[in-house]
């Protein structure tokens, strides 16, 4: 995996969540190491390039890809 060491223009400078709501929705994760979880969230991204768009949706203008 390659490393980029620069940040990109757009790219945001800091992240931060609010995980209070997950003890009340019940809700685990299943993956908690960020170096085990982006290569799967990559995977995902790179074979639904749509998202969770279904071809029909892009097709009739749902969605502006």
């Amino acid at each position: 995996m390659e490393i980029q060491k620069e940040k990109r223009p757009g790219e945001y400078s800091e992240v931060y969540c609010d995980a209070s709501k997950i003890k009340e929705l019940k809700w685990k994760a299943k993956f908690t190491n960020l170096e085990d979880s982006l290569p799967l969230a990559w995977n995902w991204h790179r074979t639904h390039p749509n998202g969770y768009a279904t071809t029909d949706e892009i097709a009739n203008g749902k969605y502006n890809l």
